[in-house]
């Protein structure tokens, strides 16, 4: 099962594909399921790992866009909110409440602010009512004050608490792609689009070069999809007359990361906008709370986007601005940044003008199921066949499920990851091998078959594969997993067949992660 991947590489010149997809982020992902499930042979290629780009760097929010409803988009609101629900259902992803703090706006009326978002927020609740989201809740200032206790009171008469749904980005992205795999579809991480071979009426082969073994591979396919975000414009324009027009605008968004107990709200926040600038969340996420998004123009290597020094001193000057427990650099666990589009709405499926080649730009984690959808009716047509109800990510248990994992890690894995499922193809994966049960290093909740599952099922090829985009620890843990790090690298190094050296390059490597995602701290 080790080298599924190379398999999939070392058969690609005997294959044609139905489809291509460029791009391993969630809509890429997203296409792949929806292709495979009806039974058009795909391939989807990432140039780096799966989710690596924003599709892991998100604020872990399904958000409908409440804060931003207005009378002139209320409709976008009604279709992000039911987009909003179907993702909900689809994954199990679980529902959460937002406080937004209604502040004394001087006037005779002073409590007219609590009444124009009482009035909102009822209108919210009839646009969810399908929905698993709970209702709105209106709170006293009292209440506020209780739940934010360092919240700068002194205008503060009460808050409006709206429910979105929180999630795993980059887990979502890997169970798509999962069930993707379970339907046919091929999926192949580290692997770059270098070049076109084509003539005048047609694409002949995309040439791939595989970062893991330096070689390089042919693939042919009916069909070519660039789902490549930001990303996408330096792929197509490898053809001509790619010029595409009225594409979408993409900005880096910079989040920073703070363990929940060092500052102390009970629940997610949303601040107030200040003239133009966009909202600030801070967002209650596993242990932690993510404090963002900062938005600006980037104009940089799409493939190492950081946070900035003063993108953080922003974000920690409005923190400190509402609250009273200071926050500083000092703080801060690490930062992520990545691209989105200045319009959540503003999505665009460009097909080429010669070529039989497509590219989707836009949308986010909400937008995703329905921009994949609208890009395949472009593609192929025929509506009814990219709708379904089913769930992909279960969470529910089985009571005659045979376990061989520990009781205490099967909670901590469910409770961590929200995926049923892949606790299961883990139990799947132990049963045969008792040695995988041993935890790692010192660390009772991971067993050496997760990391074995890690690489042999989700393609894991470096150490920041499974820090960062599977264990998430870069995010979750005060020292970013760190010292649990090597030994994962060691746990690898036996899969994978690195030597000393090669397990020591992983080790520094991920250290640069985290020193390149804390720059701006210093």
């Amino acid at each position: 099962m080790v080298n599924s991947r190379y398999n999939i590489l070392s058969n690609l010149k005997d294959k044609t594909y139905d489809l291509l997809i460029i791009g391993g982020g969630v809509i890429g992902a997203t296409i792949a399921m929806k292709t495979a499930r009806v039974g058009i042979s795909t391939l989807l290629v990432e140039k780096h790992d799966f989710s690596f780009g924003s599709s892991s760097r998100t604020s872990k929010m399904l958000t409908g866009g409440f804060n931003d409803m207005t009378a002139n988009n209320f409709i976008s609101t009604v279709f992000k909110v039911r987009e909003r629900n179907n993702i909900i259902n689809k994954s199990s992803a679980s529902p959460f409440g937002i406080l937004y703090p209604i502040y004394f706006s001087g006037g005779t009326n002073a409590n007219s602010g609590l009444i124009r978002n009482e009035l909102k927020a009822n209108i919210y609740d009839l646009m969810s009512i399908f929905g698993k989201t709970k209702k709105h809740k209106s709170h006293s200032r009292n209440s506020v004050l209780e739940t934010l206790p360092d919240l700068n009171n002194n205008d503060v008469i009460g808050a409006t608490e709206f429910f979105e749904g929180k999630i795993d980005d980059s887990r979502y992205v890997l169970e798509l792609l999962l069930k993707a795999k379970e339907y046919g579809a091929d999926i192949i991480n580290y692997a770059e689009v270098k070049v076109f071979d084509y003539n005048e009426k047609q694409i002949n082969k995309t040439i791939l070069s595989d970062k893991i073994n330096g070689k390089i591979y042919e693939i042919s396919a009916k069909k070519i999809l660039v789902a490549a975000g930001a990303w996408g414009d330096s792929i197509v324009s490898m053809l001509p007359k790619s010029n595409f027009t009225d594409k979408v605008k993409y900005v880096k968004a910079t989040n920073f990361i703070v363990d929940s107990d060092i500052i102390h709200i009970n629940k997610s926040v949303v601040l107030p906008k200040i003239k133009d600038r966009p909202n600030v969340f801070l967002t209650k996420w596993k242990d932690m709370t993510i404090i963002g998004p900062v938005v600006k123009k980037y104009t940089g290597n799409l493939d190492c986007i950081y946070s900035t020094s003063d993108e953080i001193e922003y974000l920690l000057d409005i923190y400190n601005t509402y609250f009273g427990s200071i926050v500083n650099k000092n703080h801060i666990v690490t930062s992520q940044s990545g691209m989105m589009t200045v319009n959540p709405m503003d999505m665009k499926i460009h097909s080429h003008p010669i070529y039989d080649l497509f590219m989707v730009e836009g949308g986010n984690f909400t937008m995703s199921s329905h921009l994949a959808i609208k890009t395949l009716l472009k593609m192929y047509g025929k509506p009814y066949k990219w709708f379904s109800v089913k769930k992909f990510m279960n969470n529910r248990i089985d009571k005659a499920v045979d376990w061989v994992l520990n009781k205490d890690t099967v909670k901590f894995l469910i409770d961590y990851f929200g995926s049923v499922d892949m606790v299961l193809r883990l139990n799947e994966f132990c049963k045969n091998d008792s040695s995988l049960l041993v935890s790692v290093g010192l660390d009772n909740r991971i067993p050496r078959g997760l990391i074995k599952y890690f690489v042999e099922v989700e393609y894991a090829m470096h150490l920041d594969d499974i820090m960062m985009r599977r264990l998430r620890f870069i995010l979750t843990e005060n020292d970013c997993g760190t010292l649990l790090a090597e030994h994962i690298a060691q746990e690898m190094g036996l899969i994978l067949g690195w030597d000393s050296k090669k397990v020591e390059y992983e080790i520094k490597r991920y250290r640069t992660e985290i020193k390149r995602n804390r720059v701006s701290l210093y």
